[in-house]
């Protein structure tokens, strides 16, 4: 189903990246127009709209966005759109403008399983009374991004910071995030990251790290964050190159408040300890062929036998095609 709605602001997030804030158009929409953090939507200029010359392939009349914020910012909605040749692209990040309508329809199946309405969230308990109880189940959640991947991530990561910060929901639970750009100045929302990581430092750690060599990286680019404290937050790490296996363990480590093992430890050592190397869920966005990469490295191998996760199931993965 689609629902008009109408860009409210528009903002540099990144040298590539903008972002929009929309406004649903009336409160027929407001009150059926419904997402889960972590899905997208398609996004189309209405055809009134003068800046936008739509493209003789209808294929190329439309674009598909993470949704960057979370339901309780409804009938507001916000987007971010990287930079690309395709013609909505061009236009959202180009042309478009404060006021301009669009058309927007939900989709997506890449959600956040434990967010506001899941049943998974408790666990019954007998009071020494015999009473029973519902009380928040522990939740270890990591959350891996590559680049824009980290759009329908953050709906999530707010989503969970709600959750710990205002329902009072599940105080056991406790995230990382692990997110990766090319450059400091591509990493998007490291000032809201921030200032959740102040909130929640017990609860919440974020690892960001850039894959540039140092030649290609620059002092403009460098100084680019100069506004931003994280470096001196104990939970907020910078560090530099890809994702491996080191920052998987330090993270799930973390987690679950226990020293920091050999990684080649024996898998009987670990016996009786391996639910203290792992976590609840794993969510992953980024470029091809990221997913199953994080996926390789949360199971064991020939050489590593600790492993992260129960099963693949708990690992849920948005892919690019």
């Amino acid at each position: 189903m689609w629902h008009r709605a109408t860009i409210q602001s528009r903002k540099q997030l990144s040298p590539t990246v903008t972002g929009l804030t929309l406004k649903l158009h009336d409160t027929t929409s407001a009150s059926t127009f419904t997402f889960v953090p972590g899905q997208w939507v398609d996004f189309q200029p209405h055809p009134t709209t003068t800046s936008w010359k739509p493209n003789k392939d209808a294929s190329k009349t439309i674009g598909g966005y993470s949704i960057t914020s979370i339901p309780k910012s409804l009938p507001y909605i916000d987007l971010a759109v990287q930079t690309s040749r395709h013609p909505v692209a061009e236009w959202v990040t180009r042309h478009a403008s404060v006021n301009d309508s669009v058309n927007l329809r939900v989709g997506g199946s890449f959600t956040y399983a434990t967010s506001v309405g899941s049943t998974d969230n408790t666990v019954e308990t007998t009071d020494d009374d015999g009473s029973s109880n519902e009380k928040p189940k522990k939740q270890r959640l990591l959350f891996v991004a590559g680049g824009v991947g980290i759009n329908p991530l953050f709906s999530m990561i707010k989503q969970w910071y709600v959750e710990q910060t205002e329902n009072g929901r599940n105080t056991q639970s406790k995230a990382v995030l692990l997110y990766s750009g090319r450059k400091e100045e591509s990493l998007l929302f490291v000032n809201e990251l921030n200032e959740m990581v102040g909130e929640l430092s017990d609860h919440f750690r974020v690892v960001l790290t850039t894959t540039a060599p140092a030649a290609d990286v620059g002092v403009a680019a460098s100084s680019l964050r100069n506004d931003t404290v994280y470096n001196q937050n104990d939970n907020i790490i910078v560090k530099k190159g890809r994702f491996d296996r080191d920052m998987i363990k330090d993270a799930v480590c973390w987690i679950n408040a226990v020293d920091n093992v050999d990684i080649h430890d024996d898998e009987r050592q670990r016996e009786d300890k391996d639910d203290d190397m792992m976590v609840d869920l794993v969510y992953v966005c980024g470029p091809p062929g990221m997913p199953e990469d994080i996926q390789r490295l949360l199971i064991p191998s020939e050489s590593n036998q600790m492993r992260f996760i129960r099963s693949s199931d708990d690992v849920h993965f948005e892919k690019w095609w």
